[in-house]
């Protein structure tokens, strides 16, 4: 008689058990399924489903270390170079500016370097004259006649 490989039981874990649905005329929803399925083959389909809304949470709260925690292949695209940032967002600034359509032609919008504005006037203070009660009572009754 064969030897019989003896293994030590497992921990008991305590466990909840959820249900969903999922819709079967749904594109969407079918095709959440076939990965479900196929993640149920590789014995994974516990861990995508919790990894995933784990993920989906921590994106949707503004934690964005979450995604490079889980895809750090995907962190130099999300951080490029300074100057890398600059040209991607002057080409994203070329495709969305509208053009400028006169005589049968498309103009293009350009840059100008802003100018420095002029200085501000200088204040100029004086001593205030000394006037009474009735001249700025005669002052105002003067703009209704």
């Amino acid at each position: 008689m064969a030897k019989q490989k003896q293994t030590k039981p497992q921990k008991y874990a305590p466990r909840q058990t959820r249900k969903f649905q999922l819709r079967l005329d749904h594109e969407q929803d079918q095709h959440v399924q076939e990965i479900l399925d196929y993640a149920k083959t590789k014995r994974k389909e516990v861990t995508l489903i919790r990894n995933g809304v784990a993920l989906y949470w921590a994106l949707e709260n503004g934690n964005i270390d979450a995604l490079f925690e889980a895809f750090p292949q995907y962190k130099a695209q999300f951080a490029p170079g300074t100057v890398e940032a600059l040209e991607q967002f002057m080409q994203i600034l070329k495709q969305q500016q509208p053009a400028a359509i006169g005589a049968g032609q498309i103009q293009s919008l350009t840059y100008d370097i802003p100018k420095p504005l002029p200085a501000p006037p200088v204040a100029e203070i004086r001593q205030a004259i000394a006037v009474s009660a009735d001249t700025i009572a005669d002052n105002f009754l003067s703009m209704f006649q």
